[in-house]
């Protein structure tokens, strides 16, 4: 390893920060250039006429040593040379193939896949450097050859002067081979092997992917196993399961079976999800119908989930005492479509207060609003199992929601009888519709009376809160076959231990005539309104999670992601009212409310929204996205959205902590640490907070807990990557243009023809290891970017690659500078977004201006002079592992290095007051003070993630160059006076290519195979020069 620069061929103690005296902001190429220890230099970029001083003038300069060449007497001659990146620069000449397009498709195909790099915006404010200048998607960048051909452009002579500042900056030339640096070898397609057409097919393809499928009785893919997951030592080292940390507790060692990895995400989840922007008559079956709409569908061992969630439940009560006592029972759910696509129409089932025990009591009160739980005695009751409700199943029959919407289910109809046999109501329904009725309920008869000599009889639940469980595909019948592998949530509000919300409440206060109405019992998951601290909602737990509950503390039974407050009002005059709390509705309408940033009214029955909200604030909030039909994923980035949450693989599931001697506390714990996890896991850098800075897996005073964020980018970050290619049927370069249109052929179409597939996917053979790398052996990546660079200028063209691309209602795109998208499919504007308190932070984008692209970019060089070089993708996504102690004020093992430049300059300081309150510092949620938020409303659409930015721009970054400038310089002297008689300067591009030094035709290796020959382990790849020019004294 050497500096590429002449000068030090024969030693290593070139040392590039040498002083080189002689040079100054007037030099030319025809000086001499002395150095402070005399040593001469070649200049081979001059210094910058143009530059507001000198020292930004000698900035853009670059010499070389000058080394002499001897003859038999004299020195006969002199060279210099220097290699220079043009990986690191911004490419100049790239044409977005979709500017002014109308199609649906192809609009959001110019969001999901950056087509071009935007070097307008190297500039300020707009008006200066290249901005006034740069033809924006201009064919004629296509035809130059060289920067100096660059002025030809436009013939201000302000444009050449401008172009002369940014020689380290822009390039004509940078191609990347789609190598996997950190493994070896060629990076593997993952729209080829998640695009196969059945599990078998992916099983095979992944095994085909890795060099080693087993190690022990570890196993990439496991031979007839129907599901294999995918973090293990083999696809990443760190996934290796530490030894036991005992923390005072045996019940999260992480040798006790079936270990903390044990319900982790799948290979076969994994393509599902990829699979998912296909129809459900496809093959393989996708989750959209024939109108758009994704059909809900379970999360399972080899099925990505997509469902609804619940934010709030209600069971209300009502005591008839007319006759025998009856119970008049009135739910409530609050639904909502997390999603930026509408959900089909489908039929969800409601479990609720199954193992819940309601008592009717009976006794004299003196003051029947104000009963005492002595005048009721235990041994005056009639035990009520399941509060009258049981397993009656709630069927929510919903005729679709649209995108971000939260939907009001009430009974369709009123009056109906719940059987009196629990055995009977396992099979009893009744349906609920997308309505508001307060008033419709269901009956449970008692078939007592009031017994003499009382006179009253009330309703008392000895704890008020309800457990909500959520089906699809409910069948009472499988309950013991199948069971809770059909559960989609579990939800236990929990309640504080005083006041009416406390245990021993008198739901329904005495009655002994008639009627009477009462109180009920409910929850709604938490909001800004909390009393208490809690984590990013939607950045540091996920959100969609199945169990909100489920044990895993160190202590009790307590579950301490306690994110579902719940509530009980008692039976006094007016608490009825309650029924509609926390209902915040839109004006003109009864059957959605807001939930999200907002799941909490106030005022005298909390249905009034808090003051200071934005009046649209949270009726629609687009969380997360299915992929698009005819668009796909083309970047890791876009994972983000994966969910990573646990599958349900037990006969019996249930969420309350009491409950757990039924199924295995050991199950239960491996299953809900996965409601650990971030939001958005997949491609995002912030560390779970509850694993120390310095570790991947922690056990402490909240159970056992492993980072998932860091497993997955370095599992999948380096290895793989999205051609775009499709994995079957016809396709033609001459005519198709794949999504990721920067990955180009670069072969001579009759070496490898444009309409043959076999040369961009293989042979069909699945098991092929070579096939998945077929399209890295035969394209390359048209401006390449490295994510060493430290060109400021550079990075404000990259980030800004997006530039003038329509989005949602900005549908002319003229005043988006760098937009950046949590979901593909926006339907509101960006201004304003970065407050979380307006409507378009949930619905609408992120959109940089100049000074903040300028800022961020800043921010991006200094982390890389902090952290770098990288040496992946994967050390440029995550953080650094490293303790609080040795951290400083660094924070880099807080987050990764983009996000680290995100949150300093773009997220810092963003949010309305409204939501300005930190999260949680309790150790109970953050093993780190440092990982404290500013704002519990981090990671809302509006908050800029750095998977937003990999999202579009990922797929076409690296951590090393393959094009190269080399500039030399040569003169030949005088033999007798050592004058220089003359002079030459050169200039060479050359670049790597996916071939080896020595390839398969002359007896070496096929590009896409693990080099065997012993010259390509030593040199690896070949390069090839691609242009060479001679240089006059006015273009060095």
């Amino acid at each position: 390893m050497n500096w590429l620069v002449s000068g030090n061929e024969d030693t290593l103690d070139f040392d590039p920060g040498d002083v080189v005296s002689g040079l100054n902001a007037g030099s030319r190429p025809t000086d001499d250039i002395i150095g402070s220890g005399g040593q001469r230099y070649a200049l081979l970029v001059s210094p910058d006429v143009n530059a507001a001083n000198g020292a930004e003038s000698i900035d853009r300069a670059v010499t070389a040593p000058i080394v002499e060449i001897n003859g038999a007497a004299s020195t006969a001659g002199s060279y210099a040379w220097w290699v220079g990146d043009e990986g690191i620069k911004a490419r100049a000449n790239l044409i977005d193939p979709y500017e002014g397009t109308s199609d649906s498709t192809e609009q959001l195909r110019r969001i999901a896949s950056a087509q071009r790099v935007a070097i307008e915006a190297m500039t300020t404010d707009g008006s200066d450097g290249l901005a006034p200048f740069y033809p924006v998607n201009d064919p004629s960048p296509e035809a130059i050859q060289s920067m100096s051909e660059f002025s030809f452009l436009n013939t201000d002579p302000d444009f050449e002067d401008e172009l002369s500042a940014y020689f380290h900056d822009m390039t004509l030339h940078s191609y990347g081979v789609l190598a996997d640096v950190k493994h070896g070898g060629l990076k593997r397609d993952l729209s080829y092997i998640l695009g196969q057409r059945d599990v078998v097919s992916l099983q095979s393809a992944v095994t085909a992917a890795y060099d080693v499928n087993s190690s022990g009785s570890i196993y990439v893919i496991e031979p007839l196993k129907d599901y294999n997951r995918v973090l293990n030592q083999l696809t990443t080292p760190y996934a290796e399961v530490p030894e036991d940390i005992e923390y005072g507790d045996s019940r999260h060692k992480f040798s006790i079976a079936p270990g903390i990895m044990a319900y982790t995400p799948t290979w076969e989840m994994l393509w599902s999800y990829h699979n998912s922007s296909n129809r459900t008559t496809d093959l393989p079956a996708g989750s959209y119908n024939s109108t758009g709409q994704v059909v809900p569908r379970l999360q399972s061992p080899t099925q990505s989930g997509v469902a609804p969630m619940i934010a709030q439940a209600k069971m209300f009560f009502n005591l008839d005492v007319s006759g025998s006592v009856k119970l008049q029972i009135i739910p409530q759910i609050v639904l909502v479509n997390p999603y930026s696509v509408p959900l089909a129409p489908a039929r969800y089932t409601v479990l609720m207060a199954d193992s819940k025990t309601a008592y009717v009591r009976f006794g004299t009160p003196v003051d029947v609003n104000d009963p005492q739980v002595a005048e009721f005695p235990t041994t005056n009751q009639v035990s009520i199992s399941g509060a009258g409700i049981g397993s009656t199943q709630l069927i929510l029959d919903s005729n679709g929601m649209a995108p971000g919407e939260a939907q009001i289910f009430s009974l369709q109809t009123s009056g109906a009888t719940i059987p009196s046999s629990a055995s009977a109501r396992d099979d009893f329904q009744a349906v609920m519709i997308n309505d508001y009725d307060p008033s419709a309920y269901l009956v449970y008869d008692t078939g007592t009376t009031i017994p003499a000599p009382e006179t009253h009889a009330s309703l008392f639940f000895t704890k008020a809160h309800i457990q909500t469980e959520l089906f699809l595909d409910y069948d009472p019948d499988e309950r013991t076959t199948i069971g809770d592998r059909r559960l989609v949530q579990s939800i236990v509000g929990h309640y504080p231990s005083t006041g009416d919300d406390s245990t021993n409440v008198f739901l329904v206060y005495p009655v002994d005539s008639g009627l009477r109405v009462g109180g009920g019992s409910y929850f709604r998951l938490n909001d800004f309104s909390n009393s208490y601290f809690e984590r990013a909602f939607f950045l540091q737990q996920n959100y969609r999670m199945t169990m909100i509950d489920g044990y895993h503390g160190y202590t009790g039974g307590t579950h301490l992601k306690e994110w579902a407050r719940g509530y009980a009002k008692t039976g006094f005059p007016g608490n009825e009212k309650y029924i509609s709390a926390n209902l915040l509705r839109p004006v003109g309408s009864l059957t959605n409310v807001r939930w999200g940033p907002i799941n909490s009214g106030t005022g005298s029955y909390d249905t009034v929204p808090p003051a200071g909200i934005g009046s649209e604030v949270g009726f629609t909030n687009l969380i997360y996205e299915v992929p698009e039909p005819n668009i796909g994923l083309s970047s890791i980035g876009q994972l983000q959205h994966f969910n990573t949450m646990a599958y349900i693989d037990r006969i019996n599931w249930h969420g309350y902590s009491s409950m757990r001697s039924l199924y295995g506390q050991n199950v239960q714990n491996a299953t809900t640490v996965q409601c650990w996890q971030g939001n958005y896991t997949l491609s995002n850098s912030y560390p779970n907070p509850l694993v120390a800075r310095d570790r991947l897996f922690d056990t402490g005073y909240s159970g056992y807990h492993y980072d998932g964020s860091y497993l997955w980018n370095d599992a999948l970050w380096d290895r793989f990557y999205f051609s775009s290619y499709p994995a079957y049927g016809d396709f033609d370069f001459a005519t198709d243009t794949l999504q990721n249109n920067r990955y180009v052929p670069f072969r001579d179409s009759k070496q490898v023809p444009l309409d043959d597939e076999t040369e961009f996917r293989g042979d069909g053979d699945e098991s092929n290891p070579d096939n998945n790398r077929m399209a890295s052996t035969n394209l390359m990546t048209e401006g390449a970017f490295n994510i060493n660079s430290t060109s400021v200028e550079a990075w404000q063209a990259w980030f800004s690659s997006l530039s003038g691309v329509p989005i949602g209602n900005e549908a002319d795109g003229e005043d988006l500078t760098a937009p950046f998208v949590r979901s593909l499919k926006r339907i509101g504007e960006s201004n304003g977004s970065e407050t979380a308190n307006v409507e378009n932070a949930w619905t609408g984008f992120r959109n940089l201006t100049y000074e903040e692209i300028r800022d961020l970019s800043e921010e991006m060089v200094r982390q890389v002079v902090l952290r770098g070089p990288f040496l992946s993708m994967s050390d440029f996504v995550n953080r650094r592992l490293v303790t609080s102690s040795n951290d400083g004020s660094y924070g880099l093992g807080l987050k990764g290095a983009l996000q680290s430049a995100i949150d300093l300059t773009i997220n810092n300081d963003r949010v309305d007051t409204f939501f300005d309150k930190e999260t949680s510092s309790s150790a109970n949620l953050m093993v780190d003070s440092d990982y404290q938020l500013d704002s519990f409303i981090s990671g809302f659409p509006g908050y800029l993630l750095q998977g937003d930015v990999l999202s579009a721009l990922g797929q076409y970054m690296n951590a090393r160059s393959d094009t190269f400038c080399v500039r030399t310089y040569g003169d030949v002297r005088n033999p007798v006076n050592s004058t220089v008689e003359a002079r030459v300067w050169c200039e060479a591009v050359v670049q790597r290519l996916p071939d080896y030094v020595r390839p398969e035709s002359v007896g070496g290796d096929e590009a896409y195979e693990v080099a065997s020959h012993a010259d390509n382990q030593r040199f690896g790849r070949q390069y090839k020069i691609i242009s060479i020019r001679w240089l006059n004294e006015d273009e060095i």
